[in-house]
């Protein structure tokens, strides 16, 4: 069995929207995965500018609440907890009863939990921290061991 293609997703915070543009064009990026205090208008001017092909996700603080998921021209929305890269988890019952369709769960995801965070039924997950050895250093072992654990459930 082939293996599925990697599709590449560029992580900005506050970044100029020419520099994220150059950025998704050089890299052949899938998406661009929107981390600061970015606001409609700049997502309107982004999605502008962007090939129609590269998606825009925007990630989202969960407090004690969900937050709105209401920007226009946003593809998927990352829910974590704080501004992300803390490992720490947000309260996960806040999911239950919501349209999760255009959700990537986030915040402290590793093997020891992502079976219970697939079965939240948000469209993806996204590892980060949790998968690492030292900050932005991914560990091959980590990852698998998620992989393995995902395969079984």
């Amino acid at each position: 069995m082939a293996a599925a293609p990697l599709q590449y997703v560029g992580v900005f915070r506050n970044h100029d929207i020419a520099d994220v543009v150059d950025k998704a064009k050089v890299l052949s990026l899938a998406a661009v995965q929107l981390h600061g205090n970015e606001e409609q208008l700049y997502i309107d001017t982004l999605r502008e500018a962007l090939p129609a092909h590269v998606a825009i996700w925007k990630a989202l603080s969960v407090g004690e609440t969900l937050p709105a998921r209401e920007f226009q021209h946003v593809d998927k929305y990352v829910l974590d907890n704080g501004q992300g890269g803390s490992g720490q988890r947000f309260d996960w019952s806040l999911l239950n009863g919501q349209s999760l369709g255009n959700v990537l769960l986030a915040g402290g995801l590793g093997a020891d939990n992502c079976v219970e965070a697939a079965q939240t039924g948000c469209a993806g997950l996204d590892f980060n921290s949790a998968v690492e050895s030292q900050p932005g250093i991914k560990d091959a072992r980590l990852l698998a061991s998620v992989f393995q654990t995902l395969r079984a459930y």
